[in-house]
């Protein structure tokens, strides 16, 4: 018997070896692996995917346009340490050609891709959320990262009753439905009674997850935050497809978390009266629905959702509250996905006036439905586009009644142009100088007059010389909006729901410019504002990317060790170590992170600082990657 403890031991070394070899790779270990030695050049509507079964990983090449996989091989299976060598395949390209296949999987706008990739044991093809379910729908007891798989199975199971877009056709055969709906059509009681009963398994086990860890991380925020946002989203389904009486009890239940209401004030009180507010996630938009349709709060403010705006049963959904042109023929199209834009040719054009665009493209409805050889008939003739404005009528809706506007705002677009950008062209020209218009993040289309607005930013006709001048009103307005109207997040309650990025990095955000301001206007009340927000929230607990801009603002007023301090912090959040501290943070290239301190330390030299100073924020911040 003497011996049994070293087989005991033995046994464990081999069960976790064994546990060790079967744990899946990770998507952005696999999307490397696989471009290591293959590579694979995308064709029109031909497009690569990755997809994690059972049996292990998977690289799909799929018809883009209607998501029908051509082939499909195993790449990565599960039982081995290392991805196959494929035929079909072109032999890997140059390091940097790898590098840029990779940054496009990786970092590519697909963040929430490699999130589901990761955390889920199954996903990324048609079908994951059937096996998910049968494996893990009857278990009574899963880890916090399984609940979160099956709550997300279950809701994304519910949406396809419900989907508008590309189907395979092997899925429609076999679950009529969740054959496609046409772009307006109101889906039946079948349907309708479908998808709830998946949304009520989905929110069920995110309560169960609330249940089991509050803390738990989701890319949204903690867990109370992603129940929230489920509910709501079931609401917002129910609502625009034509079934509010059936969303209204999802609303009535819900349990209103107290920083998720201070989310939706700080958003909503930003706003004029009657001002028009685009908002782009959930943490931006479904608070805000949930106070004006429950508590009827700031109900003058029509809060448009980007994301949803190119979903034409949406777009029809707004015609009530909001004016715009685009009539149902053409985005109530089947085949109406997005405008190509034409490539300038020869001298430049006279640039299109929003007006003009809507114009030609609602004319376009007209057109034959598109053929396979052409995924679209539509056309825009030329890239630059021009809003005429008229600037005695802005200036009624505009608070410095003494500002000077433009006398005309202009766009350069990219090649095409989506149903929601078309949508937000609409509306600016329709309401300009009718009714505000903010958004909630500075869309890149619009950055350049977009004017910081409290927590938004305010479409305005100024150009960057008047948007100077207009500076010290514009700090002042805003200055008092924070110090009299912005709650800040309760980070410390029991249960509180935090929404990743604005609760945890938005004061921050909004004192940074303000103090960078005041410090070369009025260093003493830039001091006062960093004191004022260092008492309002803590600094070194969250990571935010205004911290350097804070650090580097607060070393020039003479407080360097205060600045160190606050450089430090956000170099060491960014460490994969603390990447877990700030909800939804994704993971920070080792890479980058090296060239970003590196970038930070021939800043410092520049303002002067000395060896012993970069010596230290070395130190703290730890090695570079190998």
């Amino acid at each position: 018997m003497r011996f049994a403890p070293f087989l005991l031991l033995a046994c464990l070394f081999a069960i976790t070896s064994l546990q060790a070899q079967q744990r899946p790779p990770a998507y952005a270990e696999v999307v490397r692996s696989f471009f290591r030695a293959h590579s694979f050049t995308e064709e029109g509507a031909v497009l690569l995917h990755f997809a994690k079964r059972p049996e292990g990983w998977t690289v799909q090449i799929q018809e883009g346009m209607n998501f029908e996989v051509r082939s499909e091989v195993l790449y990565w299976p599960t039982d081995s340490t290392a991805g196959r060598q494929l035929a079909g395949f072109e032999p890997a390209g140059s390091a940097e050609e790898q590098e840029r296949s990779v940054e496009r999987f990786l970092n590519g706008g697909l963040a929430q891709e490699e999130y589901c990739y990761d955390r889920f044991p199954v996903y990324g093809y048609d079908g994951w959320e059937r096996d998910l379910i049968g494996t893990y729908g009857a278990q009574p007891v899963l880890r916090d990262t399984l609940l979160d798989a099956l709550a997300r199975a279950y809701s994304s199971y519910g949406d396809l009753f419900l989907n508008r877009f590309s189907v395979p056709a092997s899925r429609a055969r076999q679950f009529p439905l969740q054959a496609r709906l046409a772009p307006l059509e109101k889906p039946g009681l079948a349907r309708i009674d479908s998808a709830l009963a998946y949304y009520r398994l989905a929110i069920a086990t995110f309560r169960r997850l609330c249940a089991a860890n509050p803390a738990y991380i989701t890319r949204v925020g903690n867990a109370p935050v992603k129940q929230f946002n489920e509910e709501l989203h079931v609401w917002s389904m129910m609502d625009m497809n034509g079934y509010p009486e059936r969303g209204r009890p999802f609303l009535d239940s819900i349990h209103f978390d107290e920083n998720l209401r201070r989310t939706a004030h700080n958003y909503l009180d930003a706003c004029p009266p009657n001002a028009v507010l685009f908002t782009y996630g959930d943490n931006d938009t479904y608070p805000l629905w949930y106070v004006q349709q429950k508590e009827g709060y700031r109900t003058d403010v029509t809060v448009v959702n980007t994301s949803l705006a190119g979903v034409p049963i949406y777009v029809q959904s707004l015609a009530g509250s909001l004016r715009f042109d685009l009539p149902k023929s053409l985005y109530g199209k089947s085949d109406f996905l997005y405008v190509p834009v034409a490539e300038p040719q020869g001298a430049p054009k006279a640039p299109m006036t929003l007006k003009e665009l809507i114009r030609v493209v609602s004319a376009q409805a007209a057109l034959p439905l598109a053929g396979p050889e052409d995924p679209t008939p539509y056309r825009i003739p030329g890239n630059r586009l021009v809003q005429r404005v008229d600037a005695a009528a802005f200036r009624t809706i505009h608070p410095d009644k003494s500002a000077a506007f433009a006398p005309a705002m202009n766009w350069t677009t990219g090649s095409y142009l989506t149903l929601d950008q078309l949508l937000v062209f609409d509306v600016i020209q329709s309401n300009l100088a009718k009714r505000p218009i903010l958004f909630t993040s500075k869309d890149p289309l619009h950055a350049g007059y977009l004017v910081p607005e409290g927590t938004a930013f305010r479409l305005t006709p100024m150009t960057a010389l008047q948007q100077k001048k207009a500076a010290p009103a514009n700090a002042l307005r805003n200055e008092n909006f924070l110090l009299t109207k912005f709650e800040a997040m309760e980070f410390d309650r029991a249960g509180a729901a935090l929404p990743s990025a604005i609760g945890t990095g938005w004061l921050i955000d909004l004192y940074t410019p303000l103090i960078a301001y005041h410090a070369t206007q009025n260093p003493v009340k830039a001091r006062k504002l960093y004191a004022t927000l260092k008492e309002r929230q803590p600094l070194d607990r969250f990571y935010s990317s205004s911290l350097f801009d804070l650090g580097f603002t607060v070393w020039t007023l003479s407080d360097r060790k205060e600045g160190l301090a606050l450089l430090t912090t956000a170099l060491n959040k960014l460490r994969p170590e603390h990447l877990a501290e700030t909800p939804g943070l994704d993971p920070y290239p080792a890479a980058q992170w090296d060239a970003l301190r590196q970038w930070v330390l021939d800043e410092l030299r520049k303002r002067k600082a000395t060896e012993s100073e970069l010596n230290a924020l070395v130190d703290a911040t730890g090695p570079l990657f190998p």
